[in-house]
């Protein structure tokens, strides 16, 4: 990396910290964690791995979204030696309802610990779905330390939201992240700048799972840059995972962050790669993307039974990985900022543009049966207007009807869209123009409802969602049925009425007995 590095501003630094949120780092729980999720099914069994002294007991889980909580029940747990973590099993619940929910960890003697959106329920798999893969979002400014304004230069956030945006209208199953998350990995802690944080905090408004792996500029590291060496790699580990690679023991055989995860028969395999651009502990990483450990845990993970395997990492910057003789489907990277490969090879070997500088880049990978076919990159627009979701009144659980508009300019068919309605908690008899209504959770006073929809290529989508408050019944006689319809019709065409009528009937929150009151019992009497 040319030139110098500048102190420039360090005021406007500590202005800018009066906007800072620290993000969470890792303490106790190491897997599953924000980057690393955990997707399951109700009562399958998966493994928490905490970081805690071997004579702790006493272990409890809990999942948590929003006002919700329920538990996760500890089936065993055992210390391993080798990581220093005690390795939890626990059996996903049936849950009032299915989301990405946060993990609350505790034990005696230690702090309940929280790992945000790190387990996804969902009640069933399908044969048809599909995944989007992201790269290079240089966040939180794609200027280095050595140029004028990078302090409170935060350009790069307005590029990933508008790609958040994106993703959570197409409502993928992941979304798997090829590195360069942050641009300068040193700078968390020094001047306060925060960049992890800033990521990290920003990751939250993913309404999907996302999981990362370290790229060049993540853990590489720069001469040029005051804070020590190694300092972007234990920044990595401290957001990121996981405690051991900070402070590795004589048992551990790894320094290098390598994870996989299976989903629905699919084995995604992620690595660490890096150039080690400031030379630190060249015994341990020496000049290549991936070291010898590496490799050989990379053959072992590709020889289990998975019908179909994908490889995710930032770049092979010394063309270690031979995809055929690995027997793998394909490789999803970035670095390059630009598309490169072909979708239609097999292995396909996919680079995908770049999130950062404006160009909002993402591809979307379909599975069908197993069988994975990448799609053209797409671009979020330089206003994130080539896919957008708006509703025709404040979606705030006021309202018991609703029309959402999806205009999706996009060449890409996108069978699982997901809108979510917010109506009042007490709405019922739900209806929807469109699509097909896949749950309703309640909070307090507020009943979401979630509505999957396809989404033509090039095509505008209107869904209205109806509903009512479950009573329609005008005249109070402790029934809703056809007189109470005839009774609204007759007062909307100006008859005389000889019985009271309650006028706070309201099925569609415009505080008004009108048609959609008439309309909504004639449904309820049709029923």
């Amino acid at each position: 990396m040319a030139g110098e590095f500048s102190e420039e501003d360090p005021a406007s630094s500590m202005e800018r910290k009066g906007d800072f949120v620290q993000g969470d780092k890792l303490t106790v729980i190491q897997r599953p964690i924000h980057s690393i999720p955990q997707l399951c099914n109700p009562g399958q069994v998966f493994e928490i791995w905490a970081s805690a002294p071997e004579e702790t007991t006493g272990w409890q889980a809990f999942l948590q979204y929003e006002e919700y909580s329920i538990d996760l029940p500890v089936t065993q747990s055992a210390y391993d030696e080798t990581t220093e973590w005690h390795i939890l099993n626990v059996q996903a619940p049936i849950p009032d309802f299915y989301e990405l929910f946060d993990l609350v960890v505790l034990a005696n003697g230690i702090e309940a610990d929280t790992a945000v959106n790190a387990v996804r329920i969902e009640p069933e798999t399908d044969d048809s779905w599909y995944f989007i893969q992201i790269t290079d979002t240089h966040l939180t400014t794609h200027r280095y330390s050595y140029e004028s304004g990078y302090i409170n230069d935060m350009s790069e956030l307005g590029d990933f939201f508008a790609v958040i945006d994106d993703i959570n209208i197409i409502n993928p199953k992941f979304v798997l992240h090829t590195g360069d998350v942050i641009n300068e990995g040193e700078l968390e802690d020094y001047l306060n700048i925060g960049y992890f944080s800033a990521a990290k905090n920003a990751m939250q408004l993913l309404n999907v799972p996302i999981y990362l792996v370290p790229g060049s500029n993540d853990i590489g590291g720069w001469d040029a840059t005051p804070p020590p060496d190694g300092t972007a790699r234990n920044n990595w580990y401290d957001f990121f995972g996981w405690d051991i690679l900070k402070n590795p023991n004589g048992l551990y055989p790894y320094r290098t962050q390598n994870y996989s995860f299976v989903y629905n028969g699919v084995k995604f395999i992620g690595l660490e790669a890096y150039e080690n651009y400031e030379n630190f502990q060249p015994d341990v990483f020496g000049d290549f993307s991936f070291t010898i450990p590496q490799m050989n845990w990379l053959i072992t993970e590709c020889g289990t039974s998975e019908s179909s395997k994908v490889l995710f990492y930032h770049y092979d910057f010394s063309n270690q990985l031979n995809l055929e003789v690995l027997g793998v489907d394909g490789a999803l990277w970035g670095h390059i900022h630009a598309d490169s490969g072909s979708a239609s090879a097999r292995p396909f070997n996919l680079a995908t543009a770049k999130v950062c500088d404006g160009e909002r880049s993402y591809r979307l990978i379909k599975v069908q049966d197993g069988v994975l076919t990448p799609q053209d990159t797409c671009q979020a627009g330089s206003a994130g207007q080539n896919l957008t979701l708006s509703y025709s009144q404040p979606n705030d659980g006021t309202k018991y009807s609703n029309t959402a508009i999806i205009d999706n300019n996009l060449s890409l068919d996108l069978e699982h869209c997901l809108i979510k309605f917010r109506t009042p908690a007490n709405a019922v008899e739900i209806q929807t123009s469109y699509g097909i209504i896949s749950q309703a959770a309640i909070a307090g006073a507020v009943k979401t409802v979630y509505v999957e929809a396809f989404v033509p290529a090039s095509s505008e989508v209107s869904i209205t969602l109806s509903s009512n408050s479950g009573s329609c019944d005008v005249n109070s006689d402790g029934r809703t049925n056809l007189t109470d319809a005839i009774l609204v019709l007759r007062m909307l065409s100006g008859f005389q009425q000889e019985d009271a009528i309650d006028l706070n009937v309201d099925v569609n929150g415009d505080a008004m007995l009108g048609l959609e009151e008439a309309l909504a019992i004639l449904g309820i009497v049709s029923h």
